[in-house]
């Protein structure tokens, strides 16, 4: 994430504060963590779909190192 101290909960904050005062740096933060959230749920689609393909066992440890993680 682009903001460090962005959470979810900070994102509702700056949205409810966006809705208070209708500045709009608060809806920007908040937008901009969204689309950053967007953005890791993605890759960690990719990246379980790669496991998937790699036919990794369930229930099976793994050595992490050997997979190709997304970057």
């Amino acid at each position: 994430w682009r903001n460090k101290e962005a959470n979810a909960m900070q994102s509702m904050c700056w949205y409810s504060s966006y809705l208070d005062t209708k500045d709009r740096k608060y809806l920007d933060l908040s937008v901009d963590y969204n689309h950053d959230d967007c953005l890791a749920l993605s890759h960690l689609n990719k990246w379980l779909l790669s496991l998937k393909e790699k036919e990794v066992p369930v229930g099976e440890f793994i050595n992490i190192s050997e997979l190709k993680i997304l970057q």
